[in-house]
């Protein structure tokens, strides 16, 4: 035998992970936050260390898993989103060469989040919401607006572009954190052909506060936002409705406590045919039961 070499049946000496127990949250927590939630567990800190940690959640009290996630050496993660006023289940396990080691003898624990609140829907306010149209086919200026009546998205007999704006006015506590965030509108009436079918997705810019320092501005119709194109464009939902739902990465957009606005577009500006093709939503000055609304679902911390 060389020197130096081990014979065959000689094995590294080692062990399975050492026990380790899961910290936060306690087990039975409730009133849990549904965004940057913290799981954390203490180290396996035994002979052989582990060489990486696994986690799994989920909402079946079975103490079993499917879906176990590699979190390398980090001994904490962070969950979001998560549902509302939901039980969760979790659990933690160290593993190295020599085996794994399940967290609190392998006990699950357990958490449940918050509650949320929804709003009833804030109404566009008539006096603020209108149409913008642009001044020439390439100029994106606009020379035209209108606060009443119906509500203008897409392009005229000049290939002049129409845009919105929606204005609401929310009211929510300061310390609210947003969960779910939909602006829904409903269609009234629609010139030539379906701007749906030719001019591309229906989207919205946003802006915290106004997009112009009077209700509605020639301005409005090119002024700085936030795309929110990202967060999806409106779907058809039946009954005339058009619901656009905000991703969580623009709610830094919604004002808890006063104006926020929406510029609606199509993402193709017009089709080119010298037609006025157009699709009119109703605006703030509809009827309670047509009115664009903005429906907000949070929680406080």
């Amino acid at each position: 035998m060389p020197t130096g070499a081990k014979p065959q049946w000689w094995d590294e000496p080692g062990d399975v992970p050492a026990t380790f127990n899961k910290l936060l949250p306690g087990d039975g927590a409730t009133e849990q936050p549904l965004s940057g939630l913290k799981l954390k567990w203490a180290s396996s800190n035994g002979m052989t260390p582990p060489t990486s940690y696994e986690y799994c959640y989920d909402t079946t009290d079975d103490d079993a898993c499917s879906s176990w996630i590699d979190n390398g050496m980090e001994t904490s993660k962070t969950l979001s989103p998560l549902s509302p006023l939901t039980t969760y289940y979790w659990h933690v396990r160290a593993i190295n060469g020599f085996g794994t080691t399940y967290s609190n003898g392998d006990e699950w624990l357990s958490f449940t989040t918050k509650s949320t609140t929804t709003t009833p829907p804030y109404h566009s306010t008539a006096a603020n919401d209108g149409w913008l149209l642009e001044s020439t086919e390439f100029s994106n200026l606009a020379n035209t607006k209108s606060n009443s009546g119906t509500l203008r998205v897409g392009d005229d007999a000049k290939n002049k572009q129409y845009r919105s704006l929606l204005y609401f006015d929310a009211s929510l506590p300061n310390d609210a954190v947003l969960y779910k965030v939909i602006v829904k509108i409903k269609k009234a009436a629609m010139a030539g052909t379906d701007p749906f079918t030719t001019h591309g997705n229906l989207v919205a810019d946003v802006k915290k506060g106004s997009f112009g320092l009077s209700p509605l501005e020639l301005t409005d119709f090119n002024a700085a936002g936030a795309p929110i194109s990202s967060a999806g464009s409106f779907s058809d939902i039946g009954g005339g409705w058009y619901q656009l739902t905000l991703s969580p990465a623009n709610f830094k957009y919604i004002n808890l406590g006063g104006v926020t606005q929406f510029r609606l577009r199509f993402t193709k500006d017009d089709d080119n045919d010298k037609k006025a093709d157009y699709i009119s939503f109703y605006a703030g000055d509809a009827a309670s039961t047509d009115r664009p609304q903005l429906i907000v679902e949070y929680y406080v911390p």
